[in-house]
């Protein structure tokens, strides 16, 4: 008899605290992750080094910007080397396509001043690697000080 009372509680415990959570948003089944992707990920990827007289920058900013979406599809800083990684999803894209990188100084005279600048890039697949985009884009920088 007390087995079954202890049942019976664990199973309404456990329909109250799924109740409230599904209330209140909670997902506890792969915390919100829409699913698996399987095969190979389809991508636009943006690979290289930001330099100035052949010196590698850190700290400059490089946003990938696509007509027609009102915000940037990545957003990423320099490292210590100079190198970048930009990537957005290929499905925001209709190939062959561009995509504008914005490449801007935004730590001030901390690593040196630099002029910003745009650069649009024509898209289109590698045929080398299936449902990808890769694109390697060295930045030149001009000093911004004089």
């Amino acid at each position: 008899m007390a087995r079954k009372a202890r049942n019976g509680l664990l199973r309404f415990a456990g329909w109250l605290s799924g109740s409230i959570l599904g209330t209140l948003g909670v997902i506890t089944s792969g915390c919100g992750w829409a699913g698996t992707d399987y095969g190979v990920p389809s991508a636009v990827n943006i690979t290289g080094t930001v330099s100035s007289d052949s010196q590698a920058v850190q700290g400059i900013q490089l946003r990938m910007i696509h007509q027609g979406y009102p915000d940037e599809l990545d957003i990423v800083t320099s490292d210590g080397y100079g190198h970048y990684w930009l990537e957005a999803d290929l499905s925001l894209f209709s190939l062959p396509d561009t995509v504008t990188v914005q490449v801007t100084d935004i730590d001030g005279p901390l690593n040196g001043s630099f002029l910003a600048r745009d650069t649009l890039l024509p898209l289109e697949l590698d045929p080398d690697l299936p449902d990808m985009v890769y694109l390697e884009v060295n930045f030149e920088l001009v000093s911004d000080e004089g």
